[in-house]
């Protein structure tokens, strides 16, 4: 026989079986006992800002409950509370209409709530150290083992919200995937509740996804299954994706001191170009330095023999290996330099990058003199020396050519002055020449030279 239960009201009376108790009702406490939780319905979050935020004392967390439409407000202090409820019973002038059926929560705090009901199925995934980027896909393959139907967002590198299908599940997945690591000995996860049950998206992008609504995930995933019982060791791949369909390796980070304010990505990468395939390119201008990745450990032992201890707009380079075996960096990590452009860029998919098979080429320190070529055959001295005008760069000294071909010259450029030299070839490699004679263009290609024009 079902044990019933009577709840009173000054207009019906009604019967309900504690099976069937909704579980709202345990959000108050059916006798008056006095917690810093304040319990609500329909309250919206502008109104509590505007209404309690600075009247009734200070707010150290809220909770809405958009399936129930109740609102969980914790105050610092019991006092707050009992002001707030007593003010909302006794609002005359009707301020507070919004905050519906004041009450003390069952609940001491909000966390007690979140731990002991499990009524929420939001997990929040904190990252650290996040070396590797976590991507959409890798959070399904890791929740693979635990549902399907998902709600992934992204909020930051270091902050990932995952919204489960059901309690239970969520509840499994904050267990045991809680100290695991994504990638060998780098992406701990830890794991906790999120301080709402429900996760809004409106379209599916790379930092959020819906996977309840996504047929195609549900009928098959090209993803390997994970077996939940390994899930203490999760590690994805041991390189991001697209490094190894490139060549790239592990281990090829410079870290480099001492750069000027006048640097940006891309004079660094027009220095460091002379020495090896570069793949990305981050300044930490606050810091005066900055980070290179670079394609083989090989070129990074050639770039610190050649600039390690070269002066540069007054300033002295040191380069070393990074501890990083891979530069990562998000798109709201980019900020702007002193001249406007962006403190981060990917240089990987460039054909600027000229080093196939680098024991043809030969490389040198900087110098003053360097050699250009693909330089349109009918500039002459005069039309170069424009150009470097253009660009605010000291002009050549000395420029002689040396070959020509059909359409394009090469020769030797010689200044008085190495840094000089070191402007030019960071301020004007790559330059795109135009022809308007042969109708057609070229880009410049500067290097060190080994000769000079004067000895």
């Amino acid at each position: 026989m079902e044990e019933r239960i009577c709840v009173n009201s000054k207009k019906k009376r009604m019967n309900l079986t504690r099976n069937n108790l909704c579980h709202v009702d345990k959000f108050k406490w059916e006798k008056p006992c006095r917690t810093i939780v304040f319990h609500c319905k329909n309250a919206a979050i502008e109104d509590i800002d505007k209404e309690f935020r600075y009247k009734f004392g200070n707010i150290t967390r809220i909770f809405i409950l958009p399936n129930f439409d109740r609102v969980l407000i914790e105050f610092e202090k019991v006092a707050s509370s009992t002001l707030a409820i007593s003010s909302c019973k006794s609002d005359s002038l009707g301020k507070l209409n919004n905050f519906r059926q004041p009450s003390f929560s069952y609940y001491k705090t909000i966390e007690d709530y979140i731990s002991t009901d499990g009524c929420v199925k939001i997990i929040r995934f904190d990252i650290e150290k996040p070396i590797y980027p976590i991507t959409i896909n890798v959070m399904k393959k890791i929740l693979k083992p635990y549902d399907s139907r998902l709600r992934i967002i992204i909020v930051s590198k270091s902050k990932i919200l995952v919204e489960f299908s059901s309690i239970s599940l969520a509840n499994d997945a904050k267990k045991n995937l809680n100290d695991a690591d994504i990638y060998l000995e780098c992406c701990t996860i830890r794991t906790s509740y999120a301080e709402f049950s429900q996760l809004y998206i409106r379209e599916n992008t790379e930092t959020e996804y819906d996977y309840m609504m996504d047929t195609d995930y549900q009928k098959g995933s090209s993803f390997r299954e994970i077996n939940p019982k390994r899930t203490k060791n999760v590690h994805i791949p041991n390189t991001p994706t697209g490094y190894k369909n490139i060549g790239i390796i592990s281990g090829c980070v410079l870290a480099i001191m001492g750069l000027a304010n006048a640097f940006n990505c891309t004079k660094l990468f027009n220095l460091m170009c002379q020495y090896g395939n570069i793949v990305k390119i981050k300044i930490l201008n606050r810091r005066n330095c900055g980070m290179v990745q670079m394609r083989h450990r090989s070129e990074c032992k050639r770039t610190i023999m050649l600039l390690n201890g070269v002066c540069i707009y007054g300033s002295k380079l040191e380069l070393s290996f990074s501890k990083l075996s891979f530069l990562i960096f998000h798109s709201n990590d980019s900020q702007s330099l002193a001249d406007g452009t962006l403190s981060s860029a990917e240089y990987a998919p460039t054909t600027f990058n000229k080093f196939k098979k680098t024991k043809f080429h030969s490389f040198y320190a900087p110098k003053r003199t360097l050699f250009f070529s693909h330089v349109p055959i009918s500039f002459k001295s005069d039309k170069i020396n424009q150009v470097f005008k253009k660009l605010s760069l000291k002009e050549p000294d000395e420029i002689l050519c040396l070959r020509r071909a059909a359409i394009s010259k090469s020769g030797l450029m010689e200044w008085d002055n190495l840094d000089d030299a070191i402007s030019a070839i960071m301020g004007i490699q790559h330059y795109r020449f135009v022809d308007e004679a042969l109708q057609n263009s070229s880009t410049l290609k500067l290097s060190f030279a080994s000769t000079t024009i004067r000895s």
